[in-house]
Formats: structure tokens, C-alpha cells, sequence
């Protein structure tokens, strides 16, 4: 109605203050005027504070780093050592034929620089496996894609491990499907709604609130006695999506890409993970070795735009919502299926109690 823009613009004129506008630009206010109205000037501040990295510039990376440009976050690092396939050039919108062989972060930085000038992108070369467990407690935020499961596991303890609170995330686009591990420690936030009081009048009411992680060994080795209360009832198909994708990333440990359909001897090194997950996890006879499961695997190496596009838009969007401080975020892992045209979202750990396991499934259970 026209009283609650009237208000809304009330809000932001008093927010919009000299004091308020000290570390935004005009130009700064000017673009990022709509999500002001969304989120308020102190929220845009905080991002435009923030410091983000992203390791992976593949497709659904593309994606990401799109939407956080955009938003206005203060400084994006990419770090992608990898050079430009012919595979890139069907999911990764900032590259073009003549950029094959080349490195895919110099080939994008001025795609990405070109849609926010405003941010400030670095462009990093280096291999990731290189880099000093400090060279990441740098950042307020650290998103990883297409990295194999040691070096996930390597890099968000040591984000745990540094003197502040750095948000973690690490996600990845398997053909069809995908998934996102998130690990913000103790976050808190704030969640502000609005009730009428008993006049019938419109008021504001602002909570804090800290959601509590739990690092990413502790994600992956969650039983599946465990798993079965977190999904619930006809969750076979998830369950089998998460060990397989846990699977998938132990193969990363020591290849470079996915499993090559129809290369007998990777799907034999592939086979030989999925049974230790199988005795490791204590899963039923016979569920990571379906035709499900190669439908999964099968499509693993290759990114599809429209999930790209989709996951990307998930990824980025709670990034923003971590270093934002507005808005409860997901706690703490997205099992991706664009067959059923829905995401996942679980609060993955061990030894569940029936609190906690309530309280996963008070949260967000499926987003369409």
C-alpha cells in the first residue's frame, strides 16, 4: 500500500543521514538503491566492507561472483589457477573461444570488473594447494568450488582456526544436481519483522539471534542412522545424492575432474571410495550402487547453465546474508536436484539429539 512505501522511504531518508552516508559514495547510494530499501544502509555497509574470496571460476563460480559483484560487496579475490577448456564455454558467461588456453581469471576479470566498478577484484593465479593456511583467514568470507574434499576440509580449519570469524562455504555443479557446505561457526544475526500491535498499527520488531556450526568433518561424517532422522521419510534418494557426492569429492583428492563416463578404470577408483563411504557410514546393502548413482556420476563432469545458475544464485545470496547480518541464514548444507526442481536444506552433523533434529527440519525444508 502507499502508507507502507511512504514508510519504508521515511526509513530510508532518516538511514540515508550525513552520518549514514560516511562510507558509501553517492554514486554508491545511487546504484544500490533498491537493495538499501531491502536490506538498510547498515547492512550495504557491512558488505561493502567485506572482503570475499572464491576459489573456482568454472561456471557456477561465474555465477557467484556475478551476483556478489553486484551487490557491492568491497573486494572480490578470485583464485583459479586453471587454464580455459572448450568444456568452460557452455556454463561460463565472462569467456569466449579465443580465451581456450589461457587463464580462466585473467580471461573474466574484465567481464567482472565491467558490471560494478565500484568492487575491487583481484585476480589470483596461484594453484590453491600453494597457499598458506593465513593466506585465507584474510577474508570475511571464503567460498570454494570444484575443490577436492582434502583441501576442503585443509582450508575451513583453518578458517576455524583463525583469531576472527570467517564464513566458509564450499558447493559444486554436478550435471543435474549440486550441493553447498556451509560453516559459519557462531554467526549472529538479526531478523526484523513486522506486526501489528493492538491499535492495528504497523511496528517493527528487530531480534538477535547466534546460530551455532559445525565444521566439515563433522558434515561428512554424520552416520547414516544420523542421516536418516535429518532427511526423513522417503529421503533415500537425498541420502544416496550426499554420500555419493562425498564420494565424487574424495575422487578429487588425487584426479583433477570427475570421473570420465565410459573410463572403466575411474569408475573402478570411484567404486572402490563409494564402498569404504558403504562400511565407513554403515549404509543398507546396495545404495551407492544403483543406476541412480550413475546417474549422478555419470553427469558429474559436466556443468549445465540453468543450475549453474540456479545454485549460484543460492550460494550468493546466503554469502550476502552472512556478511549482511540481515536474515537467518541455512544451516548448513543444500543437496541440489534439478529433476525434482527443488533444493534440499539440512542441518548435517552427528549424534543428533531430538531437539536439534526438530529444529533442522523448522528450517528451510525445500526451496523451489
Amino acid at each position: 500500500t502507499q502508507s507502507t512505501w511512504d514508510r519504508i522511504n521515511r526509513i530510508i531518508e532518516l538511514e540515508m543521514s550525513d552520518t549514514a552516508k560516511m562510507d558509501l559514495t553517492e554514486d554508491e547510494a545511487a546504484v544500490y538503491d533498491r537493495q538499501i530499501r531491502v536490506w538498510g544502509v547498515e547492512a550495504q555497509k557491512r558488505m561493502r566492507q567485506c572482503r570475499v574470496l572464491l576459489c573456482g571460476l568454472r561456471g557456477l563460480g561465474a555465477e557467484i561472483a556475478k551476483n556478489l559483484v553486484l551487490a557491492g560487496i568491497g573486494s572480490l579475490t578470485i583464485l583459479d589457477s586453471q587454464n580455459v577448456q572448450i568444456s568452460d564455454l557452455s556454463s561460463q558467461f565472462f569467456l569466449s573461444e579465443e580465451d581456450v588456453g589461457k587463464n580462466r581469471a585473467e580471461c573474466s576479470a574484465a567481464g567482472i570488473r565491467a558490471l560494478n566498478p565500484n568492487v575491487n577484484v583481484v585476480i589470483d593465479t596461484e594453484d590453491l594447494a600453494q597457499k598458506s593456511d593465513n593466506f585465507f583467514r584474510q577474508f570475511e568470507a571464503v567460498c570454494l568450488t570444484h575443490v577436492s574434499l582434502d583441501n576442503q576440509l585443509r582450508i575451513n580449519k583453518a578458517v576455524r582456526d583463525g583469531d576472527k570469524s570467517i564464513c566458509f562455504f564450499a558447493a559444486d555443479s554436478l550435471g543435474f544436481y549440486g550441493y553447498m557446505f556451509e560453516d559459519l561457526k557462531s554467526h549472529h544475526y538479526v531478523v526484523t519483522a513486522t506486526k501489528k500491535n493492538e491499535k492495528g498499527e504497523e511496528q517493527e520488531e528487530t531480534r538477535e539471534h547466534t546460530a551455532e556450526y559445525v565444521d566439515l568433518q563433522s558434515i561428512i561424517s554424520t552416520k547414516h542412522s544420523d542421516m536418516g532422522k535429518i532427511i526423513g521419510k522417503r529421503g533415500e534418494p537425498s541420502i544416496r545424492l550426499y554420500y555419493t557426492i562425498i564420494g565424487l569429492l574424495k575422487y578429487l583428492n588425487n584426479n583433477a575432474e570427475y570421473p570420465m563416463p565410459g573410463n572403466s578404470d575411474q569408475r573402478q577408483q570411484l567404486e572402490r571410495l563409494l564402498n569404504e563411504i558403504n562400511e565407513a557410514h554403515g549404509l543398507p546393502s546396495g545404495l551407492l550402487s544403483t543406476d541412480d548413482v550413475s546417474t549422478i556420476v555419470n553427469a558429474s563432469r559436466f556443468e549445465l547453465a540453468p543450475v549453474c545458475a540456479i545454485l549460484g544464485g543460492l550460494i550468493a545470496q546466503e554469502i550476502l546474508t552472512t556478511i549482511s547480518g540481515k536474515g537467518e541464514p541455512l544451516n548448513n548444507t543444500i543437496l541440489y536436484n534439478a529433476h525434482h526442481g527443488a533444493a534440499l536444506v539440512r542441518q548435517i552433523r552427528p549424534a543428533l539429539t531430538e531437539q536439534v533434529v526438530a529444529k533442522a527440519h523448522c528450517s528451510a525444508e525445500e526451496i523451489e
